[in-house]
């Protein structure tokens, strides 16, 4: 049964292969190893190598058994990694950025992509508040705020052959930006959203 081929590396980066297998016998047989015509025994396929690389004189640093890689590939290889993925990460950057500044923008104090999850779904849901805006017209407290921020009301109609109905209020604030619904004096609304029919 042939085990497959090692490599014996040696000082300046030179490499052998030896074939090792195994040959059935009384205790269980012998592993032997070939290279170049040398031969070694041993009780494994690592002890045969080793005994015909003491046998032929070879300078070993390493033993690289069939299928392994060497030190010097392996570092070769981590290399090639880094490089990839720091060119990954520079072409991520731009993105990275994007996603702070969104960050800054929808959570106050958020200065990263890591953030806690549901300050991001909070975030999100008051701005799909601002988006709907409510169908139940505000309170007069709520109406008495939004002036003192000196905001501004859009307010949506459906109109039919005989009546027309207000349907929509979006507040907005001071510069005609769609905003959050204004809060009484106690810091508390006093009207909440309404799905379906009109104010």
């Amino acid at each position: 049964m042939i085990a497959g081929t090692w490599r014996v590396v040696c000082e300046g980066g030179a490499a052998h292969e030896v074939s090792a297998r195994h040959t059935p016998g009384s205790y269980g047989g012998e592993w032997r190893a070939d290279s170049d015509g040398a031969a070694a025994g041993g009780s494994s396929a690592r002890t045969a190598v080793l005994a015909l690389a003491a046998g032929t004189g070879w300078p070993v640093v390493e033993l690289v058994a069939p299928g392994e890689t060497t030190a010097a590939e392996r570092l070769a290889q981590a290399i090639s990694d880094r490089d990839y993925w720091r060119e990954q990460a520079t072409g991520m950057a731009p993105c990275v950025d994007g996603m702070r500044a969104i960050t800054s923008l929808l959570i106050p104090g958020g200065t990263g992509c890591i953030v806690d999850p549901e300050r991001v779904v909070a975030a999100v849901a008051a701005l799909r508040a601002i988006i709907a805006g409510r169908t139940v017209a505000p309170s007069d407290e709520e109406i008495a705020a939004h002036e003192a921020a000196r905001g501004s009301w859009l307010v949506r109609y459906r109109r039919d052959e005989t009546t027309t109905t207000r349907v929509g209020w979006h507040p907005l604030d001071a510069t005609g930006r769609p905003c959050a619904w204004p809060l009484s004096a106690t810091g508390e609304p006093t009207t909440w959203p309404v799905t379906g029919g009109g104010a």
